[in-house]
């Protein structure tokens, strides 16, 4: 008599099992919340240039209301694209927004400065004109 031997179903995909590492998951969560939609950070270079530039037409008599209008204006929409857009949660959308009404109130042009390629970099409106050409050539970056 032969003896009938069952064996376990054979996984072909067999992958070690994933150990996440907590710096790695620490360094991902900060890069998530330091990054802004580019909504964001094009909203923001508009606001401060339109307001400062109408602000200089008037010799700077209306800066006090300039300053209350980029605030709040600024605030607004970085609070509803960073919610609504982005996904981030409701106190990291007020950060944000808080942050961007702050930098934007300042009366002082900042596109040429620091805050503003910073602005640029972390709302990834660096990458757009790599994206066009990619998209021209029918190709996509990889994410």
């Amino acid at each position: 008599m032969s003896k009938v031997v069952k064996l376990p179903p054979v996984i072909e995909d067999r992958k070690p099992p994933r150990i996440d590492d907590p710096a790695t998951d620490s360094r991902q969560r900060r890069a998530r919340s330091l990054r802004m939609h580019p909504y964001s950070g094009g909203l923001m270079l508009l606001i401060d240039f339109v307001c400062f530039g109408a602000n200089a037409l008037t010799a700077g008599l209306s800066t006090p209301w300039v300053i209350a209008g980029a605030f709040g204006l600024s605030s607004l929409g970085v609070f509803l694209s960073q919610k609504f857009l982005d996904h981030d949660g409701f106190g990291a959308s007020m950060a944000k927004a808080f942050f961007a009404g702050i930098i934007t109130a300042v009366p002082t042009p900042i596109l040429g400065t620091i805050v503003g390629a910073a602005i640029i970099k972390y709302s990834g409106l660096d990458r757009i004109e790599a994206e066009v050409k990619e998209r021209k050539a029918g190709k996509s970056l990889p994410d």
